[in-house]
């Protein structure tokens, strides 16, 4: 199997992802994509010399299991020396458009962090699957030609690292490493 960590670097050399002594803030919610996409990042670092910030959100939408997801996280960043920022979000009363509501909300934090730090970029672990996801959701939805574009590798200040890598070789990466 091809090394993950090369292919990733390649893919974010190429859309212009890093640069030496970038200072990124990582999405983490304690997900296979976005654990991949941590531990892919501090591999990366010793190269970039980067430095790198957790932001996890709680979104209280499981109970014991997203308090679980949390302290996962939090042990992911003690485990690898990283400061971690939490927003715990209470369950919402209504479910309308909770999606894209609690997506906002997402983002609104990370560019908060990303501000507050005086960091570059924002990493989130989106990947090749979420990327045909989208697109055929938009397609779906009537979006018409605009249903074809599909995410960029880079978006103003947040980057996507994992966007040419599949699930299955994410899970092979962690299964790797235990």
């Amino acid at each position: 199997m091809p090394n993950l960590s090369q292919n990733i670097q390649n893919f974010a050399h190429k859309n212009g992802l890093f640069e030496n002594d970038q200072k990124i803030v990582v999405g983490v919610s304690g997900g296979a994509d976005s654990v991949c996409l941590l531990l892919v990042l501090l591999q990366l670092s010793k190269k970039y010399d980067f430095s790198l910030h957790i932001a996890h959100v709680n979104y209280a939408l499981r109970g014991k299991d997203s308090d679980l997801d949390q302290k996962f996280v939090e042990n992911l960043a003690r485990t690898h020396g990283l400061e971690i920022s939490v927003l715990s979000l209470k369950k919402p009363a209504s479910t309308a458009n909770l999606e894209n509501k609690l997506r906002k909300q997402r983002y609104a934090f990370f560019e908060k962090i990303r501000k507050n730090l005086g960091f570059g970029a924002i990493a989130v672990a989106h990947n090749q699957d979420d990327q045909a996801e989208t697109v055929l959701l938009r397609i779906i939805r009537g979006s018409g030609l605009q249903g074809m574009a599909s995410m960029k590798p880079k978006n103003g200040s947040v980057i996507r690292p994992l966007l040419a890598t599949s699930r299955k070789e994410i899970i092979a990466y962690l299964e790797e490493r235990n």
